[in-house]
């Protein structure tokens, strides 16, 4: 019949060289009081939320943050689609003035040789009426 014990496992601590404790009782296995382990986990988690909540603070000024250059870039994109339409409007106007200048100047042209015309009619008719 085999044994009622088995052999210790590698990791067991008989095997180690550590005696096997026979039941846990407080300083036997820690050092520090409980009271001042609590003390330990309580400053751990206090400190632990407060990176928490920095962080959150944090990601909410980087959403702020984030929502702002959205926003002007699309402000931006507005005004250079604006500035395009201006520019293009503004070419038109300048096409539109520069066929308006030359339809003057044209103008100008034909008033000047109506002009000249009429001073040589007139030279013409005091000639005519000067010699009769």
């Amino acid at each position: 019949m085999p044994s009622a014990r088995t052999a210790p496992s590698p990791s067991s601590p008989a095997l180690l060289g550590h005696p096997r404790p026979s039941a846990w009782s407080p300083g036997t296995c820690c050092s520090a009081p409980a009271p001042e382990i609590q003390k330990s986990k309580n400053l751990a988690r206090r400190h632990s939320q407060m990176i928490i909540d920095e962080n959150q603070k944090v990601h909410s000024e980087l959403d702020c943050k984030m929502q702002d250059l959205e926003l002007k870039s699309k402000k931006l994109d507005e005004l250079a689609v604006r500035s395009e339409s201006d520019r293009r409007n503004l070419e038109k106007e300048k096409e539109k003035n520069m066929i308006k200048a030359k339809y003057l100047k044209m103008a100008t042209l034909e008033q000047q040789k109506t002009d000249e015309n009429v001073l040589k009619l007139v030279e013409k008719h005091k000639e005519q009426s000067s010699s009769s």
